[in-house]
């Protein structure tokens, strides 16, 4: 499993895509890094989870398949949002730092306002501080985002607005295998038809016709026939 994990990431950190963010520079690197781990963790959950809702005894053996399709939805979903968002807001991130946050904190206006702030110090050493900050700032600013995406947006607003329906995709693709592994596997409860129902006489008579009634309505039964 951790070879194989390995292999991921290593084969996701080679794409064409990942390249280019990641070469541009050392936040670019560390952004990529950040979504790449997300997306290993949330591979190694996807597995576990699926395996131990399948086999989880205290789950009942009607509703394991739902719970197993759920979490396998919610895996996929998870890795494929992450990799799409995550990748465009690293992507994106530098384009909206350099124009809405440069200009206005680390632009001449801003230099300027600290130059008189700070008489006794040498302009050029203001401008290098800044130039330094600013990295700083753009880095933190892109890995910020880049975990807002792919923690918030994806995991909490998108993947569960289609994860439910993906699930029950699942549940029977589950129940399908199932029946081919074991033709004689029992249907869950909730497709088997009235089989708690006693066959008289060609009727159909539900059980509760064959509880004592109380008194209090024994004389309406009597009534009605």
């Amino acid at each position: 499993m951790g070879l194989g994990i390995a292999k991921f990431e290593n084969s996701l950190m080679n794409t064409g895509i990942m390249k280019k963010l990641t070469t541009n520079s050392t936040s670019g690197a560390i952004a990529g890094i950040a979504l790449v781990s997300n997306l290993t963790k949330d591979a190694v959950n996807c597995y576990y989870y699926v395996t131990q809702s399948l086999n989880n005894k205290k789950i009942p053996e009607d509703k394991r398949k739902f719970v197993a399709g759920l979490d396998l939805s919610n895996g996929i979903l998870n890795i494929i949002t992450q990799t799409i968002l995550g990748s465009q807001v690293i992507k994106w991130s530098d384009k909206v730092f350099e124009k809405w946050i440069e200009p206005k904190f680390y632009g001449e206006k801003a230099m300027n306002a600290a130059k008189s702030a700070m008489k006794d110090t040498p302009f050029r050493a203001i401008k290098e501080a800044f130039k330094e900050n600013k990295s700083f700032a753009k880095g933190g600013m892109k890995v910020i985002a880049t975990l807002v995406a792919t923690q918030v947006v994806c995991k909490r607003i998108i993947v569960p607005l289609i994860a439910t329906p993906m699930a029950t995709y699942f549940r029977k693709k589950f129940e399908q295998n199932e029946r081919k592994n074991n033709p004689n596997a029992q249907l869950p409860q909730d497709t088997v038809n009235f089989q708690n129902s006693v066959k008289k006489d060609d009727e159909v008579i539900h059980p509760i016709e064959h509880e004592k009634l109380p008194k209090c309505f024994q004389s309406f039964k009597s009534f009605m026939k």
